[in-house]
């Protein structure tokens, strides 16, 4: 996706109909980690004051199961910007005041009280996301966003040729995706084949719409968004 396109993407996976898929594609274009490795972390993982996501396990979806080691069999910290943070604490926190709410009424109706999911993008039914309704609601957002066709996976192209495009060191975006660096250039080039700005061309939309990822030009997740997720956690 060029930078338009993206932008319109993440608008529309804000709405409020896609709040069961859309925290995660967002997550997966603006960090560039594998589908795998997005369905895996726990809120755990997040550390909100480095802005940081610890990626050190998958999910494979086709065994239905957990795997406690990546692809590459190496764990790595990956960078959050201020905006994807406080996203991911929002996200968080309609989880727990939607499963706070489901508790409340399975316990007034003498029915077994649900836990909270553990995961951090959890689906509606409290487990894994699984690929089909996950498929689908990515299409869905693309036709929202008029931006045609993409595949999922696309997105961790479009976080590598992004920031290639706004001028970041390769050896950063490669250490971000956990990519080999010999075959980085060469799978990621074509960005700039199709439409995506060379780095010298960088422009202001670009920049707003990445300013994001820069590792050490942004404060930690605004107060606000501190304060929606203390306050979902506190005792009534």
């Amino acid at each position: 996706m060029s930078a338009d396109q993206f932008a319109a993407f993440a608008k529309a996976a804000d709405h409020p109909r896609e709040r069961e898929y859309g925290p995660i594609f967002v997550f997966l274009g603006k960090t560039g980690v594998r589908p795998s490795e997005a369905i895996a972390p726990l809120p755990s993982d997040i550390d909100e004051g480095k802005r940081k996501v610890r990626i050190n396990k998958v999910y494979l979806l086709n065994a239905g199961r957990m795997r406690p080691y990546t692809k590459t069999g190496v764990a790595r910290p990956v960078d959050l910007s201020t905006e994807l943070c406080d996203l991911l604490l929002r996200h968080r926190a309609q989880v727990q005041q939607e499963w706070a709410r489901r508790r409340e009424l399975a316990f007034k109706e003498g029915k077994p009280v649900p836990k909270t999911p553990e995961m951090l993008f959890p689906n509606r039914a409290g487990n894994q996301i699984d690929s089909n309704n996950a498929a689908d609601a990515f299409h869905r957002i693309c036709r929202k966003a008029n931006i045609g066709r993409f595949r999922p996976y696309a997105l961790r192209h479009t976080f590598a040729t992004l920031h290639l495009a706004q001028g970041a060191p390769t050896t950063y975006v490669a250490s971000q995706l956990l990519h080999v660096l010999a075959h980085f250039g060469e799978i990621f080039s074509h960005g700039f084949s199709h439409g995506i700005q060379a780095p010298q061309q960088t422009t202001g939309r670009l920049e707003s719409i990445l300013a994001t990822e820069k590792v050490h030009s942004s404060p930690v997740c605004s107060p606000a968004a501190q304060n929606l997720v203390t306050s979902s956690f506190r005792p009534r």
